[in-house]
């Protein structure tokens, strides 16, 4: 869970300061080749607004998904990590 708030400082111009912002509930699944996220937005007074919202992700890890195309290094070569620990 995040939540997001803002309240202005200064340059109000006169009008009453009021706190804003969102409360974002959600769950993220984790596997070995993506991630997939969803998650509420929800306003926290009605100046934040009245509407329930929603975003979802989807995160690829190309580097597993293409190991030996374009998940390799642009420069230099990789040692994979069981060899470096054995030195």
């Amino acid at each position: 869970m995040e939540a997001q708030f803002a309240a202005p400082v200064a340059n109000n111009f006169g009008n009453p300061s009021v706190t804003i912002g969102t409360v974002n509930p959600g769950v993220i699944w984790v596997g070995s080749y993506y991630q997939l996220g969803v998650e509420a937005i929800v306003p926290i007074n009605r100046s934040s607004g009245t509407v329930v919202g929603a975003i979802a992700q989807l995160h690829l890890y190309l580097d597993d998904i293409f190991p030996n195309t374009i998940g390799k290094p642009l420069l230099g070569t990789s040692t994979p990590m069981q060899s470096m620990a054995r030195r």
